[in-house]
C-alpha cells in the first residue's frame, strides 16, 4: 500500500473546505473541485481562518496552507490523487 500524499476534495462547500484545511494540516497536497464559482474564494478563505486552530491542534511540521489548487472539473480534479474525500450535496437531481 502507498502512502497518501495527494487527495481529491469532491464538493468544496463548508464541509469540504473544512476536510481541505484538515487535509493541508497533515501535510498532504490537496486538489479541490467544486461547480460554484465562488468555490477557490471560500477554500482559501476556510483555511486561513482554520490555520491557526489547525497549528495548536498539531499540524504536522511542514504543513502548508497554500498548498492547494482547483479544479473545477472533478475528473480531472482525481487524476493522480492517491484518495478522494467526497463532500458534495445529496441531491437527487
Amino acid at each position: 500500500m502507498r502512502p497518501v500524499r495527494r487527495i481529491a476534495v469532491i464538493g468544496a462547500g463548508t464541509i469540504g473546505a473544512s476536510w481541505a484545511a484538515w487535509f493541508l494540516s497533515r501535510g498532504l497536497e490537496v486538489v479541490a473541485s467544486d461547480p460554484s464559482p465562488g468555490a477557490p474564494e471560500l477554500i482559501r478563505r476556510m483555511v486561513e481562518g482554520a490555520w491557526p486552530i489547525l497549528q495548536q491542534l498539531g499540524a504536522v511540521e511542514g504543513a502548508d496552507p497554500g498548498r492547494w489548487s482547483f479544479e473545477p472539473d472533478p475528473v480531472k480534479a482525481v487524476a493522480g490523487c492517491d484518495a478522494v474525500q467526497e463532500s458534495a450535496p445529496e441531491r437527487y437531481e
